[in-house]
């Protein structure tokens, strides 16, 4: 039934999925001039008043266009369908910000609604819904904070391999930023270190040793490490300790990723056992530090460049990263004296029908290019923590990253510093 209600009777839905009606000054102004040409949908209430459904803006510009009565539609509605109808009619005008859609859902969910049941109303995979309801685990003023940056819903779901709550939202602070997927990778790596950290000490504890992260002098008590790796890559049922320390005191520590094992020791056991000084020691681990750094950013580089679609304009310079790579020995292997000479076709060659055919010729070029240069090897710094700016290998990694930056990549500022040799880890040559 459709009839014009006064408008002061017109409630807005409390629950209304949109909570922001945004700028209605146009539309109050083409209402002014025209009138409304749409009915309003709302559901009556016992107090002789109604509650909008469909047409919050509208009712709003209505007001400021200083209009008394609006044409309704009056229907009959659980509130199960007042909220998916709100949902739909929002959504289907991409009204809605995505933490709107996530209150949304959830308000459905607290209704009784299944994921299920709200897929099947909103038109909205399962998993979408899942993914907007995740959203509200996190920090809701930050959410807020972002919704006018542009930011993928693919990066809100990378955040939920974060484990911890405190953790995620520390991470959503740099979502739409470069150094986003730094701490995504960062956090992850931590989470991963953390639990493998778990069974490394359950081992050492097995073995009665003492934990001495937070001691100092660690150098001169203990001397070097009788035992170090790193976290994530050593197998725990691997972790034997020499026999000959077998009826001594185990000390341990986890740090930058590493674990380490001493033995408690006096001045004489140390010259004995070890000719490792403590400044040894200590670049030792500072080496462990830039290795872990080196991995996280490693990762990150190596996950954009199998998400990369290229475009034509790349192709050249991708092409040229393949000639330097090659002029400097390290792509010395792949054969590319065809692009220097013309070749004649070989009648004899047998073409093959059901060859694959390649999607993306650019992204499997610098996919190639990066095997072949076998970046597991290189590194920007020696094992005494030097940055090697003028060896072969960094500067293949260095006209790497000048590339995939050009082709789209944008690396985090503390990777900018590791690959330019600025990194505070690095160590500093010593004045004269």
């Amino acid at each position: 039934m459709i009839k014009n209600i006064e408008i002061s009777k017109l409630k807005p839905h409390p629950n209304n999925p949109r909570k922001a009606i945004g700028d209605i000054s146009e539309l109050a102004d083409s209402i002014k001039k025209n009138g409304i040409f749409q009915n309003l949908t709302v559901v009556p209430n016992e107090d002789d008043t109604y509650t909008i459904i469909i047409g919050h803006r509208r009712h709003a510009a209505a007001k400021e266009a200083g209009l008394t009565e609006l044409p309704c539609a009056v229907v009959e509605m659980t509130e199960k369908e007042q909220l998916s109808t709100m949902l739909l009619e929002n959504m289907q005008r991409e009204d809605l910000t995505i933490l709107e859609q996530a209150e949304g859902f959830q308000m459905m969910i607290d209704l009784g609604e299944s994921v299920k049941s709200i897929s099947e109303q909103t038109g909205f995979s399962q998993s979408t819904v899942r993914h907007r309801v995740k959203l509200l685990e996190l920090d809701k003023d930050e959410l807020k904070k972002q919704e006018n940056m542009n930011v993928s819903i693919t990066d809100y779901i990378k955040l939920e391999k974060i484990k911890s709550p405190e953790r995620r939202n520390e991470v959503l602070k740099k979502i739409g930023t470069n150094n986003f997927e730094y701490f995504l990778q960062s956090a992850l790596q931590a989470e991963a270190e953390e639990e493998k950290k778990e069974k490394i000490a359950e081992k050492l504890k097995a073995l009665n040793a003492i934990d001495i992260l937070n001691e100092r002098d660690i150098y001169s008590k203990y001397g070097a490490s009788i035992k170090s790796g790193h976290i994530l890559t050593s197998n725990v049922d691997d972790l034997i300790i020499p026999e000959k320390y077998a009826d001594k005191q185990l000390y341990y520590k986890f740090e930058y990723g590493w674990f380490y094992i001493y033995v408690e020791h006096n001045i004489e056991e140390a010259e004995e056992e070890t000719a490792e000084t403590e400044e040894e020691c200590i670049r030792r681990e500072t080496y462990n530090k830039l290795i872990t750094i080196e991995e996280s950013f490693k990762k990150i580089r190596e996950e954009w460049i199998d998400r990369y679609i290229s475009k034509p304009e790349h192709l050249s310079i991708i092409m040229s990263l393949l000639f330097y790579l090659n002029y400097i020995g390290e792509c010395y292997w792949i054969d590319i004296s065809s692009f220097f000479e013309e070749n004649e076709i070989d009648e004899d060659a047998v073409v093959l029908d059901d060859m694959p055919v390649v999607k993306d010729v650019g992204q499997a070029l610098l996919r190639i290019i990066y095997d072949t240069v076998d970046f597991d090897k290189i590194k920007p710094f020696d094992y005494h923590c030097h940055y090697c700016a003028d060896a072969t290998d960094v500067k293949a990694l260095v006209s790497l990253y000048e590339t995939i930056q050009k082709l789209g990549y944008t690396p985090a500022d503390e990777e900018l510093e590791f690959i330019n040799g600025t990194h505070e880890l690095y160590a500093k040559e010593e004045m004269n």
